[in-house]
């Protein structure tokens, strides 16, 4: 081909000719170019890099790449590919970039690079693409408009570099690295050219692809209508752009971006043809991800929002006006403490808090205020959102109205409360004739009635305590939940539990092993209830062991407890949920074990209201250790107040 070339091409026109060769390739690449030396400075880049950054050959040439403008490009992973070009010889392609460029503003960036085949002055040197994937589609007007600002680019590229280069050896060095698939054709449209870009992706041989043989890697549906438009083109001299697929090496089909110019004589005559195929599958697949995704969040009945870390709402799906009643148009830009009441706006300086720190926060049940000022019970999930380097730059948040289920509760503790109420009266009145009957039948020496009501006051009692058990619920959901906080001898009530307790079995040996008596200011009798609680299910739990260990440990500032047994155990998968309402051991033992499954739950939050903390460590089989600590001094909440966030951390924790 080189030879045909030599012998139309002579002289001052030959070097012409090869100045031009270089004009189109330049003319139908998109990307922005720029020549690195081997220490990864800058030597030269092209016009459309200087005019797409908006710099100037002086703030840009004999700069390392990685001090270009703000440090958008200083990327360590790109730093190495960048390292290992020249040594390894090995080219690299479509690197992801996304920045927010100083004057064009937030662009993605695909970048490819290899090394120039070249000797002399341009030995050692590397070719970097950077082509701008943010818009894809341009309007007929931007199209035209883009050829006439490239013919100029052209024109003055051309006149920068006559006295700078050989045109010859700067074409071959630039045709063969272009990170693109391209190829030149005569004026009627015979390829006599291809790079190896393109023998590379296609697999073929330079005789299987000359003159028309490309028609070999198109699909054969699509290609009747890239015929016409090529040949159209052809016969106009204009340009030509088309989207259509073209075969792999792997026989399979990926969509490619196809441009093609006329290159022109003094005369405006078409003398050659330059063209160019960029793969856009990648970019598709994105799109069409993109897409689905937005889909899904619109026709979603949650509440989607995302946010920055200031707080900003930046996206607010369907469901988020459904719920709330502000339009997208309405809210995007303000502040997500728009929706939050007066009095909880600390939730959102510990929610942004913890997404810093990358945490995700979820089911945090709170209040959120609609358009209407209408009060809604939601439950939030927020996901910390990072960029592709890892960097923590907004959140995204669901809320799920709860309203009715929030109402359903508050029904159910309202019935519960009323109910316990009620129930409490006529159990002590029973509790208290079955004592008197007591008394009577024991001085008329009748055993077996005394037997019987003695059995009916056990039953009553535990009654009773179920009774106590409901209402400390309700008083703990309407935060009514009384602390009586005195100074007390820790291990004095201890011991005084344990030795009463004791008494309630006769399998079971309850061991001490206790730390030195200190003095707590808190609660005494409900922290009493929480260690009764424990002891009584160890019992229960391990009903064919012998032992339970008691044991408490000082540190500085805290007691911690916990009670040993070496029962049935509770599985890895529930042991998070024992402390929940109503929790029960499900299955065959649901019926062994009685009782509704509140003292757990009763007991952990009378251990939080004092600043401490409950947790377990069991293995199913083996047994169970159920522990809490409290602080020396007690760090009871507020009244009225339920958890907050750092507790519901806790809880997962």
């Amino acid at each position: 081909m080189k030879k045909s070339i030599d012998s139309q091409l002579t002289g001052k026109h030959l070097h012409s000719e090869y100045e031009k060769y270089l004009e189109s390739i330049v003319d139908t690449i998109r990307e922005a170019l720029i020549v690195l030396d081997k220490d990864l400075k800058v030597i030269s880049a092209n016009k459309t890099f200087y005019e797409r950054f908006k710099v100037s050959p002086k703030q840009t040439e004999k700069v390392l790449i990685y001090k270009l403008g703000n440090g958008q490009w200083n990327i360590p992973e790109l730093k190495n590919l960048l390292e290992e070009i020249l040594p390894s010889h090995n080219p690299f392609n479509n690197f992801r970039v996304e920045h927010n460029f100083p004057h064009i503003g937030k662009k993605v960036m695909l970048l490819n690079a290899r090394q120039i085949k070249a000797q002399g002055q341009w030995k050692d040197r590397i070719l970097l693409a950077i082509e701008d994937i943010t818009k894809y589609d341009r309007d007929r007007i931007e199209k035209e408009a883009g050829i006439e600002r490239e013919k100029e680019i052209n024109r003055e590229l051309l006149q920068n570099q006559k006295d700078l280069l050989d045109g010859e050896r700067r074409f071959r060095a630039l045709a063969e690295n272009i990170p693109i698939l391209c190829w030149m054709a005569k004026p009627d449209g015979y390829i006599y050219w291809y790079n190896s870009r393109w023998y590379e992706y296609t697999g073929t041989k330079p005789k299987q692809m000359e003159g028309w043989g490309w028609q070999s890697v198109h699909d054969p549906n699509v290609l009747p209508e890239v015929l016409k438009k090529w040949k159209k083109a052809i016969s106009d001299g204009s340009p030509f752009e088309m989207t259509f697929p073209l075969k792999g090496a792997d026989n399979k089909f990926r969509p490619f971006l196809t441009r093609i110019v006329p290159v022109y004589d003094d005369n405006g005559k078409v003398i050659h043809w330059f063209g160019t195929n960029t793969d856009i599958s990648g970019q598709l697949k994105a799109e069409e991800t993109m897409l689905r995704l937005a889909a899904i969040v619109e026709s979603s009945d949650d509440a989607i929002v995302s946010k920055n870390l200031d707080g900003i709402i930046t996206s607010w799906n369907k469901g988020a006006e459904k719920i709330f009643g502000y339009k997208a148009k309405e809210i995007v830009g303000k502040s997500i403490r728009t929706i939050i009441p007066k009095d909880l706006q600390h939730e959102e300086d510990k929610i942004l808090s913890q997404l810093r720190k990358g945490k995700k926060i979820e089911h945090f049940q709170t209040v959120r205020i609609a358009k209407d000022g209408r009060k809604i019970d939601v439950s939030i999930t927020v996901s910390p959102m990072k960029d592709k380097t890892g960097k923590i730059i907004g959140a995204s948040k669901i809320a799920r109205n709860i309203t009715n289920e929030k109402n359903l509760e508050r029904q159910k503790d309202n019935f519960l409360g009323i109910a316990s109420h009620e129930l409490k009266t006529p159990v002590t009145s029973i509790k208290a004739y079955g004592q008197v009957l007591q008394a009577i039948f024991k001085r008329k020496g009748d055993t077996y009635a005394v037997t019987a009501l003695q059995k009916m006051d056990a039953q009553i009692n535990k009654l009773t305590l179920l009774i106590s058990d409901l209402l400390d619920v309700t008083k703990i959901q309407a935060g009514k939940l009384l602390m009586q906080n005195i100074d007390y001898d820790f291990n004095g009530l201890v011991n005084e539990l344990i030795d009463e307790l004791q008494l309630t079995t006769e399998r079971h040996t309850l061991i001490k092993q206790l730390d030195k008596p200190i003095q707590l200011h808190g609660d005494k009798e409900r922290t009493g209830q929480v260690i009764t609680n424990l002891i009584s299910n160890a019992i229960k739990y391990s009903p064919h062991t012998d032992k339970i260990i008691i044991k408490t440990k000082n540190s500085n500032n805290a007691v911690t407890l916990s009670v040993k047994d070496f029962g049935v155990g509770i599985p890895k998968e529930k042991q998070k949920k024992v402390f929940e309402q109503f929790f029960r051991v499900s299955g065959e033992k649901q019926h062994t074990f009685p009782g509704l499954g509140l003292g757990l739950f009763i007991s952990s939050e009378i251990v939080k209201r004092q600043g401490g903390r409950i947790w377990v460590e069991s293995t199913e089989g083996k047994g169970s250790t159920f522990c809490f600590t409290l602080p020396f001094k007690s760090k009871q909440e507020n009244k009225g107040k339920k958890s907050t966030i750092d507790e519901e951390a806790i809880k997962h924790e």
